[in-house]
């Protein structure tokens, strides 16, 4: 019992000293889902078989937009107005990460490679 105290105490200090701003969580998980409705809809024509594949860039995409940087940080992800993440800005969004992803081969590696997050960033250029 003594021994799950003290890794209760440990986990507790970890956290405050680590922890983000609590609305950085929520923020995300909604803008994630958001990215996915509107990889859903009607409104987009990439295959279901892509979506994990662009979804995570698409997010962060928008996120980027939102908070008028391509240097994200826990506290701008925070304060940053879903409110304003219209479908057609995310649409904007998924449209601009499919054309990289496209471009540079469209494939699994190229989803888990730093190439195609950099060749967001390079031509997005946000600030």
């Amino acid at each position: 019992m003594a021994a799950a105290e003290g890794v209760c105490k440990n986990r507790e200090k970890v956290l405050a000293k680590n922890s983000y701003p609590l609305n950085v969580y929520y923020n995300s998980i909604e803008l994630t889902r958001r990215v996915e409705d509107a990889l859903r809809s009607e409104e987009c024509d990439i295959a279901n078989s892509h979506w994990n594949n662009i979804r995570f860039n698409a997010a962060m995409v928008t996120a980027m937009k939102l908070m008028g940087s391509s240097v994200p940080s826990a506290r701008k992800m925070a304060e940053v107005d879903l409110t304003k993440a219209t479908r057609e800005m995310i649409l904007e969004c998924i449209s601009l990460v499919w054309e990289r992803y496209q471009y540079l081969g469209g494939t699994d590696q190229v989803a888990k490679s730093t190439l195609l997050k950099s060749k967001i960033l390079e031509d997005l250029k946000v600030n």
